[in-house]
């Protein structure tokens, strides 16, 4: 029950939902008449999103949680980095600019332009990479399975390939 509760709440309290909310009922009091209530609605719908966007109030009041813990010290010697996510090209623009003298294991997870430049200078160690097309037919082949079997006789587990790109084979 906690948990339907905290998504109602956080709904119902998330900036941009509160500027919508108080949007419509400016809208519905504009049309019954209400003239102060849809001036008052649209001022506040306004100020909460000028204050969530061109400020930095989001940053001052997560700030407090940021700084609850103090960080840990940074280790003396970085054996490897892996990025699983976005912010590969900041990973190897980092790495480029530093050029450190003992270069750390570096594995990311996508094969492009930026990451194949990367492998031929050696700031990339390896790259795992999903390829998209047998993924694309995995997904709609189960799909397929899934409608007509139904979903109770739809394989729990399915094995992706992947690829594997070194500097030596890019």
């Amino acid at each position: 029950m906690f948990y339907y509760l905290s998504k109602v709440f956080w709904l119902l309290v998330q900036p941009l939902n509160v500027a919508i909310i108080l949007l419509l009922v400016s809208l519905l009091a504009a049309l019954v008449g209400r003239k102060k209530l849809f001036a008052t609605g649209s001022w506040l719908a306004f100020l909460i999103l000028a204050l969530s966007t061109w400020t930095s109030l989001g940053a001052l009041m997560l700030n407090p949680l940021e700084e609850r813990f103090p960080r840990p010290p940074l280790p003396e010697k970085v054996d490897g980095i892996v990025v699983l996510g976005g912010g590969m090209e900041g990973a190897l623009s980092a790495l480029r600019a530093a050029r450190p003298v003992n270069m750390p294991v570096v594995v990311c997870n996508e094969i492009n332009a930026e990451s194949r430049a990367a492998l031929a200078d050696n700031i990339l160690t390896m790259v795992i990479s999903t390829p998209l097309a047998a993924l694309c037919r995995e997904l709609v082949g189960l799909m397929a399975h899934a409608i007509e079997a139904g979903a109770a006789n739809a394989p729990g587990q399915t094995f992706l390939p992947f690829d594997i790109y070194l500097p030596e084979n890019i």
